[in-house]
C-alpha cells in the first residue's frame, strides 16, 4: 500500500501538472491572442487617422473649389448687375450718339437732293 500510495501521489502530481501545463498555455494562447487584438485594433485606428487626413483634405480642397466658383458666380453675377445699371446708360449714348450719325448722313443725303430739285425748279421746263 505504500508504493500504491506514493505511485497515486506521483500520477496526481503529473495530472496536476499536465492540467496546470494546460492552464499555462491556454492563458498563453490568450495573451498571444489579445496581443493580435491590440496589434489589430492599432492598424484599424492608424487606418482611421488615415481615412480622417483624407476625409479633411477632401473637405478641405471642396471647400477650397466651392470658394472658387463662388467667387467666379458672384464675378458673373456683379457683371450682370453692372450690364442691367450700366447697359441702358451706355446704350442711350450709342443711340444718340448714332442717331447723331445717322441724321447727318440723312441730312446730307437730304441737302444733295434739295440742291438737285432746286435746280429741277429753277430750269425752265
Amino acid at each position: 500500500p505504500a508504493a500504491y500510495l506514493f505511485l497515486s501521489r506521483i500520477f496526481l502530481s503529473f495530472i496536476v501538472y499536465c492540467l496546470l501545463f494546460i492552464v499555462f498555455r491556454l492563458l498563453f494562447i490568450v495573451c498571444y491572442l489579445s496581443f493580435i487584438v491590440y496589434r489589430l485594433l492599432f492598424i484599424v485606428c492608424y487606418l482611421s487617422f488615415v481615412i480622417y487626413r483624407l476625409l479633411f483634405t477632401v473637405c478641405c480642397l471642396s471647400f477650397i473649389v466651392f470658394l472658387l466658383l463662388f467667387q467666379i458666380h458672384l464675378r458673373a453675377r456683379l457683371f450682370e448687375l453692372f450690364l442691367e445699371r450700366f447697359g441702358i446708360f451706355f446704350l442711350h449714348i450709342f443711340l444718340d450718339l448714332g442717331r447723331s450719325r445717322i441724321h447727318q448722313i440723312l441730312g446730307f443725303l437730304q441737302a444733295e437732293t434739295e440742291r438737285l430739285f432746286h435746280h429741277l425748279d429753277n430750269t425752265n421746263l
